[in-house]
């Protein structure tokens, strides 16, 4: 039995990386968590919906703030992408002629 902890003391541990953004770790959270899924359904199958539970907890957190990573990367690429001058030429010299002087 030497070396060996209940899947609670995991479980703890795996909880204490809630918030981690470090992609590696998130990725190995990731196939500790499936192994660990294949593992509860082997032995105990009516445990099964309380661990996805877990793990979804787990890494709703990390998702989140992924979707929000992304988000603002794509706001910001947007923005740079957009050249204001010429847009607001094109406005200027539009079909309605130069409506700067309304």
């Amino acid at each position: 039995m030497a070396g060996q902890l209940p899947l609670s003391s995991l479980l703890t541990l795996m909880g204490a990386y809630r918030e981690e953004p470090d992609y590696t770790m998130l990725s190995n959270l990731i196939s500790v968590s499936s192994k660990v899924a294949r593992i509860v359904a082997d032995a105990d199958n009516t445990l099964l919906d309380n661990i996805k539970i877990f793990f979804i907890n787990l890494f709703q957190y990390s998702a989140e703030h992924m979707v929000m990573a992304h988000d603002i990367k794509t706001i910001n690429r947007l923005h740079s992408d957009v050249d204001v001058g010429a847009s607001i030429k094109s406005l200027e010299s539009g079909p309605y002629g130069n409506v700067t002087g309304v």
